[in-house]
């Protein structure tokens, strides 16, 4: 009897159980599905231009501890050291979500302006996209607002989702934004101010954005949030453009930056680069110059065997030789 006790106790607290178990084999398929993409590159046109053609708002150059090298590795393609784990996608997707809801209501409300918000909910979301010829910087929003009559200019706004201790700590001053998403606003801000009459928001009454607002939402229930107004920065902003515009030089030269020697491989932005391993470790080893003769290339090429430099160069050239300064 005391047996039968504990079996059901265990039985309960899930540690057996009569049946089959699910877990195990849903983690091996999401592992399975992030090492097909890893290996085949699916993931590498989320705004209809492969990923790898443009730097990114979402990793904008504007603090001083920003990697020139890792920025001509992201040019060239070459794949991380592995793919990411189930837990980062389950997030992201999850995070992705949050973002759709929030902007679906805007758009209802008629607060959102460009992209398109859907006939109905389900549709996707098309957001307002840029991309700057003068620096090769995209970068796709998640909303650009109109607030008035209580604001007269646009108004960039990124969402983040985190665990509700994380919004509750913010709320209370215990935590701040994050200093990689105040710097992926002050990229969309940059955009919107670029595009501002082009987009025809001039036209319609609005001012050029003076700032925007990184909204943090709970996971767990997303009408908890805290919200950061921040405004531009323009010395962090023109610091960006001329690191784009002398990366772009780097490209086009078939140049690879060396190193910040004062940097240390244990802390940032080395410590979690997902290139330091297989591509810049060996560059400095060998001091190679030339990105051309990258290590990088081969390790390319064993994790994609049609991968071939020249055509990632060509996709580069193509994408921003001769492009006109309109939205995509």
């Amino acid at each position: 009897m005391e047996e039968l006790e504990r079996e059901d106790l265990f039985r309960i607290l899930g540690v057996v159980t009569r049946g089959p178990r699910i877990d195990k084999k849903t983690e091996e398929a999401y592992a399975a599905y992030e090492k097909e993409i890893w290996k085949k590159n699916l993931d590498s046109s989320p705004h209809g231009h492969k990923w790898h053609t443009s730097f990114h708002a979402s990793s904008f150059p504007g603090h001083e501890k920003v990697c020139a090298r890792k920025a001509m590795y992201t040019l060239l393609d070459i794949p991380p050291a592995g793919p990411i784990t189930p837990r980062l996608r389950a997030m992201s997707e999850i995070g992705k979500a949050v973002e759709y809801q929030i902007v679906y209501r805007w758009g209802k409300a008629g607060m959102t302006l460009g992209g398109a918000h859907p006939l109905k909910e389900g549709d996707d979301i098309t957001q307002v996209g840029f991309a700057d010829p003068s620096t090769w910087l995209t970068g796709a929003s998640d909303s650009i607002l109109d607030l008035r009559p209580n604001w007269l200019a646009t108004v960039p706004v990124d969402i983040k989702s985190k665990n509700n201790d994380v919004v509750e700590a913010m709320k209370v001053g215990k935590l701040s934004y994050d200093i990689n998403h105040y710097m992926q606003l002050q990229g969309y801000i940059y955009l919107a101010n670029v595009f501002h009459e082009e987009m025809g928001w001039e036209a319609m009454g609005l001012s050029p954005a003076k700032g925007g607002i990184i909204y943090y939402v709970s996971r767990q229930n997303p009408r908890f949030t805290h919200e950061y107004y921040v405004e531009a920065n323009w010395g962090f902003i023109n610091s960006a453009v001329e690191r784009m515009r002398q990366w772009k030089e780097m490209f086009e030269n078939d140049e690879l930056p060396e190193r910040d020697k004062t940097w240390k491989w244990t802390e940032d932005p080395c410590k979690w680069c997902n290139y330091k391993r297989d591509s810049c470790k060996p560059d400095v080893k060998q001091k190679i110059t030339k990105l051309s003769e990258s290590k990088s290339v081969e390790f390319a090429k064993r994790i994609r065997p049609n991968y071939d430099i020249e055509d990632k160069k060509r996709e580069v050239d193509e994408r921003w030789i001769g492009r006109s300064q309109q939205p995509s």
